[in-house]
């Protein structure tokens, strides 16, 4: 049993095609039989078209089932996979038990509720049947889940031959025991089918196992290289993303220190302007309290703390000043009210000469920060070009190794061409047995109107060398020409 999980598709038409009918065309002479899941209808045509109308009804599926139409997006409904059996098995078995296998597939992939159609062929030596899957379910709209499906096939194969009673596939006991001992293992992928049909048609089994093991070889170096090549630009770019934080780190402390830096020498500046306002604070306090001694010396504080202007103008007052007139006849009875107003004052001249040193500050802070800003541009910038530098050779690299793999399979396809293509020697014939009496081209035409067979042979000559040479005309030359 070999189950061949093929890649995802979203066009139900482009697959039923496929299984439908026949390599070559349309025909259907390689169907032997077909058997719907889960569908109302036995048409197989009629099959394909109900899954591709629940597909496309998802959304409303989902609604209707309560189910939240949310999560990542994917139009790749259609699953389609592969059971076959080996050529031994094809006398004993039955259509029964290969419909019994593809259920059972099903299950391992928790899609026996999803709709399928089983279609099996009867074109090669070995027994298979295709399933046409819909990974929409069609009673809540939820798309059936990939995870570790080839895993689960693999297992579930195994699991079957030994129910069977015989093992036809011994590489994957062995892979699947290696996986029970948590080693990563990963069968060999297929040939190309172009590269399998031509070395199906050689004759010469040890240059072609030759040619297999030389195409494997390099394959595997190839993968290799290529999974070196993409380690090492991931490498680099962590690398250079990493001397990019450190570069924006460093910048941002510089920049940090410089402003404490800054600040230090603004606020050493300013201490003597602290000082000095000190100094008047004090001498004004000492000269308030001994005008307190006498009535115009108190007079002379009262006055000090109204502001005229707001009191007979109408404009508006200076902050802490008195500019009514209740307030100037507290300032003139109370002595703590006149303390009060020149303390008031003091903040004051205390507050703006504060805010002077701090918009000093933060201008120097600015200036820094617009700095740091412009330098962290133009790491910015710097670090840009030289991640796409690396991006660019990664993709020359890229590019030569894909040349690498265009050039091996050109020559791995050369050297199909040139293995023998005879038939084995128990199928071989002569095309030209010896006889005694070999017929001649005369006599192959009729006795009457042989001029008129001649020339339809003739014509069909012609029209036969007109169509190899694919629209070449002896009268025009190449097609082409006219574009030179």
């Amino acid at each position: 049993m070999v189950p061949k999980l093929h890649k995802k598709a979203y066009s139900f038409r482009g697959v039923a095609r496929y299984v439908l009918g026949d390599r070559e065309g349309p025909s259907s002479d390689r169907v032997a039989w077909t058997e719907p899941i889960n569908l109302s209808t036995r048409n197989p045509d009629m099959a394909w078209r109900v899954m591709a109308a629940t597909a496309m009804d998802q959304a409303r599926l989902k609604r209707e089932a309560g189910i939240p139409n949310t999560g990542r997006k994917s139009n790749l409904c259609v699953q389609h996979f592969t059971l076959s059996w080996h050529p031994e098995e094809a006398d004993g078995l039955t259509k029964a038990e290969m419909i019994r296998a593809a259920q059972a597939m099903l299950r391992v992939m928790k899609a026996d509720k999803h709709q399928a159609l089983l279609v099996a062929h009867d074109d090669q030596a070995h027994p298979h049947v295709h399933v046409l899957l819909n990974r929409v379910n069609p009673d809540d709209g939820r798309l059936l889940s990939s995870s570790f499906e080839k895993l689960k096939a693999s297992r579930w194969a195994q699991k079957y031959e030994e129910e069977r009673g015989k093992i036809y596939c011994e590489e994957r006991v062995l892979n699947n025991e290696a996986r029970d001992r948590g080693e990563y293992t990963r069968g060999d992928k297929d040939d190309p089918r172009h590269l399998h049909e031509a070395l199906e048609a050689a004759n010469d089994n040890d240059a072609r196992e030759r040619l297999l093991a030389e195409h494997r070889r390099k394959s595997r170096e190839l993968k290799a290289a290529a999974r070196q090549l993409e380690a090492d630009r991931d490498a680099a770019l962590a690398q250079l993303e990493a001397g990019h934080l450190d570069r924006k780190r460093e910048l941002t402390r510089r920049c940090r220190q410089s402003i404490a830096r800054a600040r230090t020498r603004i606020r050493d500046r300013s201490r003597p302007l602290w000082q000095r306002l000190r100094h008047e604070h004090a001498a004004e306090r000492r000269a308030h309290e001994l005008r307190e001694e006498r009535v115009l010396g108190r007079v002379q504080n009262a006055l000090a703390a109204i502001d005229f202007g707001a009191l007979v103008g109408g404009r508006e007052a200076r902050q802490g000043r008195a500019k009514t007139i209740g307030e100037v006849f507290q300032l003139l009875s109370d002595s703590g009210a006149r303390a009060e107003a020149m303390k008031r004052k003091h903040e004051q001249e205390s507050q703006a000469l504060h805010r002077r040193q701090k918009r000093v500050e933060k201008q120097a802070a600015d200036r820094r920060r617009r700095r740091r800003d412009e330098l962290l541009a133009e790491a910015g910038r710097q670090y840009l070009a030289e991640r796409n530098a690396r991006l660019l050779l990664n993709g020359m690299e890229r590019a030569k190794l894909r040349a690498q793999w265009l050039e091996k399979g050109r020559k791995l396809r050369d050297e199909i061409e040139r293995l023998p293509r005879s038939l084995p020697p128990d199928r071989r014939t002569d095309p030209y047995p010896d006889v005694e009496n070999p017929t001649k081209p005369s006599d192959l035409l009729p006795a009457r109107n042989a001029a008129a067979v001649a020339r339809r042979i003739d014509k069909w000559r012609e029209l036969r060398s007109g169509r190899s040479g694919r629209g070449r005309d002896p009268g025009r030359g190449r097609d082409d020409d006219w574009e030179r």
